[in-house]
């Protein structure tokens, strides 16, 4: 859970990042030895971020490989009726 301090803490970086000025003092920083806070912050952030990625991926290949699987089975079944319903009733449908 984030604390009230920490939110506040995290919304100003994110400010200085989106305003570019803390990418070159963080780069600045870590170029002299030092691992500035944000730097952490950001790499854990982004670790966070990665790993949702990585479920939403799965997870839409899951969805993929299943369409994929019914589409393989109802073709074969559509083009039979479609057939069928051809032989039958030729170019015309049958009115109701």
């Amino acid at each position: 859970m984030v604390t009230h301090d920490r939110q506040n803490e995290l919304e100003r970086f994110s400010e200085r990042v989106l305003s570019g000025r803390a990418v070159v003092e963080t780069l600045g920083q870590f170029e002299r030895g030092r691992i500035p806070k944000e730097l952490v912050v950001q790499a854990k952030e982004h670790t966070r971020e990665s790993a949702k990625h990585r479920v939403r991926q799965k997870a839409h290949e899951k969805i993929k490989t299943q369409q994929r699987k019914i589409i393989a089975k109802w073709k074969p079944l559509m083009n039979a009726l479609a057939q069928n319903i051809s032989e039958k009733w030729g170019p015309q449908l049958p009115d109701h």
